[in-house]
């Protein structure tokens, strides 16, 4: 979780709630045996300082109404946060309104797919976004009505790593691009070289403006009307 891309909330369907939980307690216990203190494969959070900010998210959420569905665990000192995932949260909280580079994961329940999209849109825009569907529609739809710096289809973080796709933020999240040809020319500078060959019709573009010269402006208005 100690990274940008990493999710801040997972959107699940009401009715799908209780098996998603059962199904993230199985993961876990599989991945790292519901040991995490003494498992060398479970990472510690960067900083005390974080760690504190991390406690802080989760006792503010808690205090307010958060309901505790797995993890809750922490150690200041030790930097250690156990998988904690919370339901019943509210925009309110600190922990649905900060980026959270760690192990603290809020759950929001919907009744109607269009309840998804609204709840994005209402956020500032996201460095990536994760749909794990097999519905089609659902997908696209999901992918023509929101905005975010990357969209991926049934997995988390690895887009950041495929270097045949640009990275980067949309909106709040960040702009510009990088990998491949898109970070060289993020970092280049496109020069566009105009020349004009002929003097043919030139007089058209100065005073003083006869009725055949308004006519030919008024023509590049209508054509054009982007460039004026």
């Amino acid at each position: 979780g100690q990274t940008c891309v990493a999710p801040d909330y997972v959107m699940v369907h009401k009715d799908q709630k209780e098996s998603f939980v059962a199904e993230v307690k199985k993961v876990l216990k599989d991945l790292y045996s519901s040991q995490y203190r003494g498992n060398s494969d479970y990472a510690r959070i960067i900083t005390t300082k974080h760690t504190t900010r991390l406690k802080e998210l989760l006792d503010e959420a808690l205090a307010k109404g958060a309901e505790l569905e797995i993890g809750g665990e922490v150690d200041t000192e030790g930097r250690f946060m156990e998988p904690t995932f919370l339901s019943q949260v509210d925009v309110s909280m600190r922990v649905m309104q900060e980026e959270i580079f760690g192990p603290l994961f809020p759950i929001i329940t919907y009744d109607e797919d269009s309840e998804v999209c609204d709840f994005i849109n209402g956020h500032d825009n996201a460095l990536a976004m994760y749909v794990f569907a097999e519905d089609q529609k659902f997908i696209e739809h999901t992918l023509a009505h929101t905005s975010n710096g990357g969209f991926t289809i049934n997995d988390t973080l690895l887009a950041v790593g495929q270097p045949e796709l640009p990275f980067g933020g949309a909106g709040t999240s960040g702009i510009g691009r990088y990998h491949g040809k898109w970070g060289f020319e993020e970092y280049s500078h496109l020069r566009p070289v105009f020349e004009r060959k002929f003097d043919v019709g030139a007089d058209y573009l100065y005073p003083p403006y006869n009725e055949t010269k308004r006519g030919l402006v008024n023509k590049l208005f209508s054509k054009f009307p982007g460039i004026f």
